[in-house]
């Protein structure tokens, strides 16, 4: 009945396949324009409302993630009507699932619904080596909720979020990730520290351009500026460092590998002569102790 005034918004309804009536979100004859605080469709009420229902529906801890994620936080803590809230990300009348072509949080669509209000963000990713590679629409390529949680979105700027940046980006860059835990960075990450630099450090995090780019920040021209943001007083000769140098990698560090499998060939000499050695010795030390014994009886 609501579709004789309100058809687009009926319209809407139908063509997104949300199962909700208009009463469960507007109410019946407490209707309030959303504008109005006591609104149940007002900005700060929108999280109560659609958890009537989504605490007990098919992910029933989206909403338990929300209220903990940053958006949830700002929202609820700070009173900052401006945070993410359910239909910024999901639509309002047009909600459907994240399979459907024309959904807001569909794979293609996920970018500039972030976007709509991370928009500097956005513009900035849109320049980097991930978006580039976008084409297609690709299901191996990046989108926000690759990095970010949908729903317990943390503050990247947080200390808890630090120890996890190498995870995320290794469930794609899993040889980076390998080589990244072996070296000087990855074994303090290992430890629980927060100041050591991770990717994103040196990589940036949503301008990351190829290391051809004159603009990379791993460019060889920019390596000085990079590593000094965090190594003061370095010159070129520092950045020769190789912080994804893999010793098993014979085709692209073949220096290494023969240097490995020397050191390994030395370690293995060293134990195993010496391991005779020590043998031989025990041998005869045993048999000069049972000779002295036998002449003392």
């Amino acid at each position: 009945q609501c579709d004789n005034c309100h058809d687009d918004a009926a319209e809407k309804m139908e063509s997104g396949g949300h199962p909700a009536d208009c009463t469960d979100c507007h109410g019946k004859h407490d209707i309030l324009p959303r504008e109005d605080s006591r609104s149940t469709a007002y900005d700060l009420n929108v999280p109560a409302t659609c958890c009537a229902c989504h605490s007990d529906g098919d992910n029933p801890e989206s909403c338990e993630q929300w209220e903990n994620g940053a958006h949830g936080k700002v929202l609820i803590r700070d009173g900052v009507i401006q945070a993410a809230v359910c239909n910024d990300c999901h639509g309002s009348h047009d909600i459907s699932g994240r399979d459907h072509p024309e959904s807001r949080i569909a794979r293609g669509n996920i970018n500039a619904t972030c976007g709509s209000c991370h928009e500097g963000i956005l513009e900035t990713f849109r320049t980097s080596v991930h978006s580039a590679h976008r084409e297609g629409e690709a299901e191996d390529t990046p989108v926000c909720i690759s990095c970010h949680s949908p729903h317990m979105t943390e503050a990247a700027s947080g200390e808890e979020f630090h120890p996890t940046v190498v995870e995320r980006c290794s469930s794609c860059h899993e040889e980076m990730g390998y080589s990244f835990a072996r070296n000087y960075h990855g074994q303090l990450t290992w430890l629980g520290s927060t100041k050591v630099a991770q990717c994103p450090d040196c990589h940036g995090a949503h301008g990351i351009l190829s290391g051809e780019d004159p603009s990379s920040m791993v460019h060889p021209d920019n390596l000085v500026s990079t590593c000094g943001a965090c190594h003061t007083g370095i010159n070129r000769n520092f950045t020769l460092y190789m912080p994804h140098a893999d010793y098993h990698d014979a085709e692209h560090y073949p220096l290494l590998y023969f240097l490995y499998l020397a050191m390994v060939f030395l370690l293995f000499s060293v134990f195993f002569f010496f391991g005779i050695h020590t043998l031989l010795w025990f041998i005869r030390s045993f048999k000069e102790y049972l000779g002295r014994s036998g002449g003392a009886q």
